[in-house]
């Protein structure tokens, strides 16, 4: 019995799959017919890996056919378990704008606030992530929704942008070291913004953080040096209708 690993890239209308397929095949005499046991990983809609065999016959066991059989680049296609086309960071950006009504220069102060906030200088993807994610689940709280609009009118307390620079809430953003950043567009710290506001999956549930040297009971620090996170949104504090990052009140620190 032989054993051959075919790595095969299919592009298919700009879609790229890639399918793994483990060949073995028991060649009953040296021109006679076998029986080709093929065996594929390939990813599904949901990015998860899924596993698929089928066996063929083949007339003859000669070199020319088994050659063909490793050269063959036809693939069934099921449009539906085609990974999706990966997203640019300028398409990422596009629909960050215009899912949070933000504007370029709103976003960049955004970005410059949570860089300025994070472990390292914005170098510290997990931090940087914390960081927004905080931001984030302040526009799901009636709390922080009323102490924002108080300040800045009504209806700015669900934007992040005037989550952020609202007075009283981050130094970074009073004290203008949020400047040094402007502008930043790649890094750790940059790439863990996107991913978050792109996602919407925020890695906890706390609503305050202080800095690494203000440990204290009930506060959790997701990486050394790190910010300390408090504060968890709670079922009652949530806007009506909205269930993001509730999912993570279970957070386990």
């Amino acid at each position: 019995m032989s054993k051959n690993v075919l790595d095969a890239v299919i592009d298919v209308k700009t879609l790229k799959l890639k399918i793994t397929c483990y060949l073995s095949a028991t060649i009953l005499v040296l021109t006679g017919p076998f029986k080709l046991h093929k065996e594929c990983e390939y990813l599904n809609d949901k990015n998860n890996i899924v596993t698929t065999t089928a066996d063929k016959t083949y007339p003859t066991s000669s070199k020319s056919t088994v050659n063909s059989i490793m050269n063959e680049t036809t693939v069934v296609q099921d449009d539906s378990n085609i990974a999706e086309k990966e997203v640019s960071m300028e398409e990422k950006v596009n629909y960050i704008l215009e899912h949070y009504d933000l504007t370029l220069e709103q976003f960049e102060v955004i970005v410059a606030v949570v860089l300025a906030e994070s472990k390292g200088a914005g170098t510290c993807y997990e931090d940087a992530y914390a960081v927004i994610s905080t931001i984030y689940n302040r526009t799901l709280s009636k709390k922080w929704n009323d102490t924002v609009e108080q300040c800045m009118g009504d209806g700015t307390g669900s934007n992040l942008y005037y989550q952020v620079i609202t007075p009283g809430q981050f130094s970074t953003y009073a004290d203008e070291k949020y400047l040094e950043f402007l502008g930043v567009t790649n890094g750790n710290g940059y790439q863990a913004i996107i991913d978050l506001l792109y996602t919407e999956q925020p890695v906890h549930s706390f609503l305050s953080f202080r800095a690494s040297d203000q440990k204290a009971d009930n506060r959790t620090q997701f990486i050394s040096g790190g910010n300390w996170y408090f504060s968890e949104l709670e079922t009652e504090d949530r806007i009506d209708g909205c269930v993001k990052c509730l999912e993570y009140n279970n957070y386990n620190r």
